[in-house]
């Protein structure tokens, strides 16, 4: 059976061994075929998710507006585990050295054991985490309605640098060549040097940002 409605599908689905894995506002998350959209299994959640899944040690990791990040089986769908995070998590959940990280409404940015959920650290914003948290080289990347971008240590949860954006941020970062680019709602890109948050260079838009993209050319 193929699945119907794709415009509920509200994040990117993930794709892992010919199946994708999206979650829906109807308040399930699918595992599809992906040649032949045959449904696999199925799991339902308390309410939507608009996350983006992610794909490790054979679990699914995605976060809800019910105030949970969840761990499903990757083959049968089945509830491994969830962890209440005090407020909805629109965040995508990152997973990393057998941790998964995501932001909530609640104003913390949250590290669990990838294997039963339990908390290994929470760093606190002064607004609701929104924007999808970046792993690289051991540090983590994201942005708070607190108008600030955040540097924090994967493994301790300790702050390396913040970032005044001059306005709130949903869109996550990207990292490349120890830059860090981020779009602000005050219609600036910025890029800032990854190791202690100089701003590199910022740039005046029309409007507030999206995720950047960035071009390579050969």
């Amino acid at each position: 059976m193929a699945i119907q409605h794709w415009w509920q599908c509200l994040g990117s689905p993930a794709h892992y061994e010919q199946t994708v894995y999206p979650a829906s506002s109807s308040d399930f998350v699918y595992a599809l075929d992906s040649a032949t959209e045959e449904v696999r299994w199925k799991t339902g959640l308390q309410n939507s998710s608009i996350s983006s899944p992610a794909i490790a040690e054979g679990k699914v990791f995605v976060g809800s507006w019910d105030d949970h990040i969840y761990a499903l089986d990757e083959k049968s769908g089945t509830h491994l585990w969830n962890f209440w995070a005090g407020d909805s998590v629109l965040t995508s959940v990152t997973h990393g050295d057998s941790t998964v990280y995501a932001g909530s409404n609640d104003g913390y940015l949250y590290a669990l054991d990838s294997n039963d959920g339990s908390l290994r650290w929470r760093f606190r914003t002064g607004g609701e985490v929104q924007s999808t948290q970046v792993l690289d080289h051991g540090v983590l990347y994201f942005a708070s309605n607190d108008e600030q971008v955040y540097a924090v240590d994967s493994v301790s949860g300790r702050e390396i640098w913040k970032f005044d954006a001059g306005d709130h941020i949903m869109a996550p970062p990207i990292v490349y060549e120890d830059t860090v680019y981020i779009g602000s709602n005050d219609n600036r890109l910025y890029a800032l040097a990854a190791a202690d948050d100089a701003d590199v260079m910022s740039s005046k838009l029309d409007s507030s940002t999206t995720t950047p993209v960035l071009t390579l050319t050969p």
